[in-house]
């Protein structure tokens, strides 16, 4: 059954990262990445009268954590899930910002629920049922989220093909391997990235299975 009703695509600061809300039938909503302008994923909750239950980052980048601490102020008792491999990148995103020439510093979260625990199992949150996917590479850390026919990348697969390794946490035979995991996936998937736009996961996938080929 099909519970997801909605996806708002938030597309905030410099980078012009992608955020998301994952709206349910029953007006339940997972944010994703919130990076920035934080009252901009408010007032889509607020709008659409929705009940946020927890918010899913795919890494710590800081242009994707930036409007975090906010929401969990604003809902209190928030969860707030990370892959743990990516916990020194959280406590230095504001160090990573300013070597970046980004002016004001950002609130950092103090704890996460790490989804390396979770990895094998999934997750389950009231009526979403997502698949949490390993893909290190951008970061170590990095995760792609499955929900049914959506499939959120971060910054390990992009409209036009895998994601920046040059960056803290980055890894070219990780992001690699991962490229070729995310070929395992059904073709009809759609995918949602970290940055640029929405589309079939195949053909990103393609386009970085052939870059790699490239470059070996």
């Amino acid at each position: 059954m099909n519970v997801i009703s909605n996806i708002h695509r938030i597309t905030t600061g410099a980078w012009r990262q992608n955020g998301y809300i994952v709206e349910s039938i029953s007006r339940h909503a997972l944010v994703i990445d919130p990076g920035a302008e934080a009252e901009r994923f408010l007032d889509v909750i607020g709008t659409r009268k929705l009940v946020p239950l927890a918010i899913l980052n795919t890494h710590a980048h800081y242009d994707h954590i930036g409007a975090v601490c906010r929401l969990m102020e604003h809902f209190a008792d928030l969860p707030f899930y990370l892959h743990g491999a990516d916990r020194s990148l959280l406590r230095q995103a504001n160090l990573y910002r300013s070597l970046f020439g980004e002016g004001q510093s950002i609130s950092l979260p103090s704890s996460f629920t790490d989804l390396a625990d979770i990895i094998e199992t999934g997750l389950v949150v009231k009526e979403f049922q997502v698949e949490c996917i390993a893909t290190p590479g951008h970061t170590k850390g990095s995760v792609c989220f499955r929900l049914g026919d959506h499939l959120f990348t971060g910054d390990t697969l992009l409209p036009n093909g895998a994601g920046r390794t040059d960056l803290p946490g980055g890894s070219v035979a990780q992001i690699q391997e991962s490229i070729q995991l995310l070929a395992n996936l059904p073709d009809h998937l759609t995918m949602y990235p970290g940055h640029g736009a929405v589309g079939p996961l195949r053909e990103a996938q393609a386009r970085a299975a052939s870059t790699i080929a490239l470059t070996n």
